[in-house]
Order: C-alpha cells, then structure tokens, then sequence
C-alpha cells in the first residue's frame, strides 16, 4: 500500500522496512524472502498504478492515457499472481527459519 500511495517502489521499501522486517520476524520468514516478497509486489504495483512513471511515460510516448495502457499489462498481473501462488503454496520449500 505504501508503493501504491508513494508512487515510487524504492522509497516504499526504505518507509516500510522495519516493518517489514519485524513482520518477517513474528513469522518466521527468512530475511531473504521477505525482501524478496515486498520487492516483488512493489514493482507489481508500481507497474500497474496509472500515475507511476512507467505507465506515464509509456502512454506519453504512445500518446495514449495510461488508463488505455492497464488492460493490456499483463507481465505485472502475472508476477503478482506467481508471487501470490509462492505464498499459498509456500514454494520454495527452506529449512532456514532464521532472520539476521
């Protein structure tokens, strides 16, 4: 929600990361994965939000709203799927449980 309302994936990563981290830590998930995670579902969403630069700057190249552009989106749509599928199904499978 954060990169959703900043508007910039980095940023939303550095406000968000402690807690992140301590979220991380409450449930057992390795350091590696969470930032992993939340990179992952900030550049979904920083790919498909119409005010994000990508979106901006592709329809003022194609001269069309970035509104035009969102239905026609799919490598966000389908890695913010696959990322979700890795979390239902828990994929992969690690024996750490550790945070540094």
């Amino acid at each position: 929600f954060a990169d959703i309302c900043i508007a910039n994936n980095t940023i939303a990563i550095l406000v968000t990361g402690d807690m992140i981290k301590h979220l991380a830590q409450h449930y057992k998930i390795t350091a590696a994965r969470a930032a992993s995670l939340i990179d992952i579902f900030s550049c979904v969403w920083q790919g498909l939000i119409p005010y994000g630069a990508q979106l901006l700057l592709a329809g003022a190249l194609a001269n069309l709203s970035p509104f035009q552009i969102i239905p026609t989106i799919w490598y966000p749509m389908i890695l913010g799927i696959f990322a979700l599928l890795t979390i239902i199904f828990q994929w992969p499978k690690t024996n750490a449980i550790t945070n540094s």
